[in-house]
């Protein structure tokens, strides 16, 4: 296969053939763009870092905008590990209580979905359809699933939470920063099944720091072909090395 039809197959895999955009700024210094534990949860942090054992949660493509059930019934297995590390049928002794879950994201899919690409959305002023609101779409999907869920929750964006529009409520990147990059921990308004707060991740790609491990969690826009990625002519973000 050819370099050209390499890019050609990547491209293929960008929905709709475009990048979306985020409005919202990068923080300007290294340092801006991590998230400590101990700023989340100090006692778990304590509690980790005196034991040198950590288990947390990880779960992606949660989101389904018909069926809830089968999401239910896995926060609901990970709210009970909360409490019992070897629930479920874990046999592994080092295991402790988990301390959070780490979304691997697509935390929310609009109806019609599939896993690789979603249904055109109007980008007129008609108004806004139910099907497009992500904020019902955040609390059907997150918010009420997870709130059997005790402990924190972080996340990464996927493609299906990447989807820009200039209308805010049809717009998945702009809740995903009201919903996880929120500028403190207050009931987001998307919420409302429980009194979770939002987090406060410090951008759409960052780095939470733990007493035993940095977590990376990097954004690919809502490319489905990594190779896209360094296409001629697309515009890149500056680059950010230290970490």
């Amino acid at each position: 296969m050819s370099s050209q039809q390499v890019d050609q197959d990547a491209a293929a895999c960008v929905e709709h053939g475009i990048w979306t955009p985020v409005l919202n700024p990068p923080p300007r210094t290294i340092d801006a763009f991590t998230l400590h534990y101990k700023d989340i949860d100090a006692s778990d942090h304590d509690r980790i870092a005196q034991a040198g054992r950590m288990t947390f949660h990880m779960v992606g493509c949660s989101g389904d905008a018909g069926d809830h059930q089968p999401q239910q019934a896995v926060a609901d297995g990970m709210a009970v590990q909360v409490h019992d590390s070897h629930a479920g049928g874990h046999s592994n002794a080092q295991a402790t209580n988990a301390s959070f879950l780490y979304h691997l994201g697509d935390v929310i899919y609009k109806p019609g979905a599939t896993s690789d690409v979603e249904p055109e959305e109007a980008v007129d002023d008609a108004g806004v359809e139910p099907d497009d609101d992500r904020g019902r779409m955040y609390n059907d999907q997150f918010y009420a699933p997870y709130s059997v869920y005790e402990r924190p929750i972080f996340a990464i964006a996927g493609n299906h939470d990447g989807k820009y529009s200039p209308h805010y409520r049809k717009s998945a990147i702009d809740h995903f920063f009201t919903n996880f990059c929120a500028p403190s921990r207050a009931v987001s308004h998307d919420n409302v099944s429980d009194t979770r707060g939002a987090m406060t991740q410090p951008y759409i790609y960052w780095r939470l720091n733990t007493p035993l491990a940095y977590f990376i969690g990097l954004y690919s826009n809502i490319a489905n072909g990594a190779s896209s990625m360094t296409r001629p002519g697309r515009r890149t973000e500056r680059s950010i090395s230290g970490w």
